[in-house]
């Protein structure tokens, strides 16, 4: 093996350097979610009549949103009935015909 260079020296500092932005990227990261939770607790604490504005929001909305799914589901089944009606009346429709050969 031969002897480290100033080459191998700035390639070992870069890599030592790109893990500690990493780290401190984290870190940031994890103290600035720290952050909103608090601010968010403070807001209730100051405020509890707008987190219950939110949640009423939040309930109308789902409310809203499950009578939108059984519309469309329910347009879903007209849609697959009907179009089973019409297979039916092909096929009976071709038995018709089969049948009216068949006497002919």
């Amino acid at each position: 093996k031969t002897e480290p260079t100033s080459w191998d020296d700035l390639l070992k500092e870069m890599e030592w350097m790109a893990k500690d932005f990493l780290d401190e990227r984290k870190y940031k990261y994890r103290q600035f979610k720290a952050l909103a939770r608090a601010a968010a607790k403070e807001v209730e604490k100051r405020n509890p009549a707008l987190v219950d504005e939110e949640g009423e929001l939040r309930r109308k909305a789902s409310f809203v949103a499950k009578k939108v799914d059984a519309f469309w589901k329910l347009c879903e089944k007209i849609v697959k009935m009907r179009h089973q009606q019409r297979i039916q009346n092909q096929l009976r429709e071709e038995r018709s015909k089969q049948l009216d050969r068949l006497v002919e």
